[in-house]
């Protein structure tokens, strides 16, 4: 009975000990940091936005303290920190069940494609420890603007009150509200240099109209003028510029060719003159005739 009785006591000493070992507050005695909630501002975010923040509150689940924290986005090709450091931050430790406020700021280029994606925030503390957590991140579909085509192409150098047309396509799924295009051209593009097209929607081609005078002194040939497009879209002012070539040329001088271009008009001017002329002499020869045959008569009458 004594035998059994030390037995089960052993028995019962390993289990209690196994389940030391074995029991989750064990397990948990590394930091463990999870993500408690994250936004960014402006709500919604376009391709081509600048300083964007990226809030995110994280807490750290273990059962020991993080010190050294270093913390910091990996971001994807199309997301760029806002300045230097705007991605990163540091904390002398986080504690046991404390959670943080973290803040960052990044650019969102151009090209970016509308969609959700989650960019990874790493956490480095102590010696070598790493961990990572996610936030999720979504661009909005953005209008994108297409030039389509431009008339006239060919302009002069020096020439006033030309009336330019530029067609332009809203290439996207979403209208664009309170258009307005400028045309920029520097110093040698002068007028009527902005339109206002009113709402856009999506895939719809609209023109733009301009009355520009051109400086004399403007360098020739193909050169490229921006139209700089602004809109608005949930709520928001947006802008992008757009290229387009057009042909400068230079004034022709008249030359002997632009005589000789004229010459059937000038041989059909001097022909009506010289006919004119003789009309004209024929009637005074007339005239002369007469008077001279009335003084012929009176002298010659009894």
């Amino acid at each position: 009975m004594n035998k059994q009785k030390y037995l089960s006591i052993a028995l019962l000493t390993a289990l209690i000990v196994l389940s030391c070992y074995c029991s989750p507050s064990s397990q948990v005695d590394d930091p463990d940091f999870v993500l408690l909630k994250s936004s960014y501002s402006p709500i919604k975010v376009f391709p081509g936005n600048r300083d964007v923040q990226i809030n995110a509150e994280i807490q750290n689940n273990g059962t020991r303290r993080a010190r050294d924290v270093d913390i910091s986005l990996k971001l994807p090709k199309f997301l760029l920190p806002s300045y230097e450091g705007a991605t990163e931050q540091y904390f002398n430790e986080i504690s046991a069940e404390q959670s943080v406020q973290l803040t960052f700021y990044v650019d969102i280029v151009d090209y970016a494609e509308a969609g959700s994606y989650n960019i990874k925030c790493k956490i480095e503390f102590g010696d070598d420890e790493e961990e990572s957590v996610s936030i999720p991140f979504r661009i909005s579909d953005k209008v994108q603007w297409e030039f389509v085509k431009v008339e006239p192409y060919t302009v002069t150098a020096g020439e006033n009150d030309i009336e330019l047309q530029v067609w332009i396509l809203n290439n996207a799924s979403v209208e664009a509200e309170d258009v307005t295009v400028q045309l920029r051209g520097g110093n040698d593009i002068s007028g009527k240099i902005v339109d206002y097209l009113g709402n856009v929607k999506a895939n719809e081609t609209v023109s733009a109209f301009f009355e520009i005078d051109i400086s004399p002194s403007v360098a020739t040939g193909e050169r490229e003028l921006e139209l700089q497009i602004t809109w608005t879209q949930d709520d928001q002012s947006l802008s992008q510029t757009r290229a387009f070539p057009v042909y400068i040329m230079r004034p022709i001088p008249f030359t002997l060719l632009d005589l000789w271009e004229m010459a059937p008009y000038l041989t059909i001017g001097i022909t009506i003159a010289v006919t004119v002329a003789i009309a004209i002499g024929l009637l005074v020869a007339e005239k002369r005739l007469k008077i001279r045959e009335k003084i012929r008569r009176k002298i010659l009458k009894p």
